[in-house]
């Protein structure tokens, strides 16, 4: 087998150089010592995927709301993280000659399948996704993980495959030292915190990175109590909060956080805690002086899911994250039949029932809505979202949007924010200067805005952006109501 593999590698080489004249030059190394100059073992690029205790699928890894933030369902038996392109390999082989596989072949895509899918979120790997469903005494690694395909070419590349070994190795240990089936293990808190002690404490080498914060290096002082805390959900953290920030101060705020986060595990926060002139670093270190005697109860969530199938087995549901009403991109009030409502975007953007898509055009009397300047350029569609919130237009600087109304009172809806990217520094005034909003949306937050002005010329007028510029202010979707006076 591995000469016919030698003979095949050899084979595609000369193709290369007879048909492709780039690489008539390219040459085979010394490097390796050997009579044909071939590396003396082979490289196994892929292999079989394990049917495991639980099949991770794509709707587990992907970002809640954006592929920047968390995956939607954080593990509660997670033992590494990853974050990558999920691109599902879209090409097949295409024969070049009629003699078919026994010629030369190109690649080619298949149908309407292409490269560039998109990514996971910020995802996390759990104990269960080793273990065979049946075969007792054995652990998957490497690429044997238990994953869809979709899944698996996210979490295929050499640092992954490592992590991935580094945990099973944890885990087969304490497995070794408990006499027990690791598939139970994500049942055991106390079981779990031996495993997670072991990767973020091990003797030699460096913690592995199980919790996914973007802004916390292994070696950073506090790296294990930080990672401690965000594991037993004691960091009351929501999807977009991908950075922990250790350096910042310890607010008040931030300690009302935590109380909420720690009252919902079962636990009180110390009540002597100390943060005033502290960083959030200091506090966590200490807090975790506090957190890790406690072993959080186990319960069934009671939402009919088999835990066998249950990304979330002790949390009603599939995802890890509650939505938020105020953020998510949603009217809370939907447009009625005396309503003037716009959705804002591209032309190919899907229609959406009861709304007039605005593609950024100009103000024009026949229309009686629109941009004081063409503002066509300044449009997207997200494909990582859907309805309102996939698309918007963007002002650079000061633009201003009118529409054709009857004076009178008007209830205004609308929306500021990005599904791909975060917003900073956006502003938009409605009518007047007493109706100013100033908002910074993190990528798959938004900002939702309800407010009652008066019309008095005919047009409800709005100012978005800032004159000298410096920042994008996004409007995706607007309902115009009248107000009974």
């Amino acid at each position: 087998v591995f000469e016919d593999a030698r003979l095949h590698t050899l084979k595609y080489y000369y193709h290369l150089q007879k048909r492709f004249p780039k690489f008539r030059k390219m040459a085979l190394s010394e490097e390796f010592g050997t009579e044909d100059k071939l590396p003396p073992k082979p490289y196994i690029g892929e292999s079989l995927r394990l049917k495991a205790r639980y099949m991770i699928k794509e709707q587990d890894v992907l970002g809640f709301g954006s592929r920047t933030n968390y995956a939607t369902a954080m593990f509660p038996d997670a033992v590494f993280s990853w974050q990558f392109e999920m691109d599902f390999h879209p090409t097949q082989r295409l024969w070049t000659t009629g003699d078919l596989e026994n010629g030369p072949w190109e690649a080619a895509f298949r149908g309407n399948r292409r490269f560039h899918r998109g990514g996971t979120g910020r995802a996390v790997f759990p104990v269960r996704s080793f273990v065979p469903e049946k075969i007792k005494g054995l652990l998957g690694a490497q690429k044997n993980l238990g994953y869809s395909s979709i899944v698996g070419s996210s979490c295929r590349l050499h640092d992954q495959s490592i992590h991935a070994g580094q945990a099973c190795g944890a885990v087969a240990a304490v497995s070794l030292q408990n006499g027990q089936d690791p598939g139970d293990f994500y049942k055991q808190p106390s079981t779990m915190a031996k495993i997670w002690d072991a990767l973020l404490n091990p003797k030699d080498g460096l913690p592995l990175a199980i919790w996914p914060f973007g802004d916390m290096d292994p070696r950073d002082e506090g790296f294990y109590a930080i990672q401690q805390l965000a594991l037993r959900r004691l960091l009351s953290l929501k999807p977009g909060n991908t950075s922990f920030k250790p350096d910042n101060p310890a607010t008040e705020e931030w300690i009302q956080q935590l109380q909420a986060a720690w009252k919902d595990a079962g636990v009180c926060l110390p009540e002597d805690l100390p943060y005033q002139n502290k960083t959030r670093r200091e506090v966590a270190i200490q807090l975790w002086k506090t957190a890790k005697s406690h072993r959080p109860q186990v319960h069934q969530d009671q939402d009919d899911l088999p835990d066998a199938l249950d990304p979330l087995p002790f949390t009603p549901g599939r995802i890890s994250w509650v939505l938020d009403s105020a953020t998510d991109g949603i009217p809370d009030t939907p447009a009625s039949s005396t309503s003037h409502a716009f959705n804002f975007g591209p032309s190919n953007n899907p229609k959406v029932q009861g709304y007039q898509l605005d593609i950024g055009k100009a103000y024009s009397a026949e229309a009686g809505f629109g941009w004081l300047k063409d503002l066509s350029g300044n449009v997207r569609l997200r494909n990582d979202t859907e309805n309102l919130r996939r698309s918007f237009v963007f002002t650079r600087q000061q633009d201003v949007w009118e529409c054709k109304v009857p004076n009178g009172k008007w209830k205004v809806q609308l929306c500021m924010g990005d599904s791909g990217h975060e917003q900073p520094g956006q502003i938009i005034q409605i009518e007047d200067a007493s109706r100013t909003i100033k908002t910074d949306t993190l990528a798959g937050s938004f900002k939702e805005v309800s407010e009652s002005v008066q019309v008095k010329d005919g047009k409800l007028t709005l100012t978005l952006g800032f004159p000298q510029g410096g920042s994008n202010t996004v409007i995706n979707w607007l309902i115009l109501t009248p107000v009974s006076q």
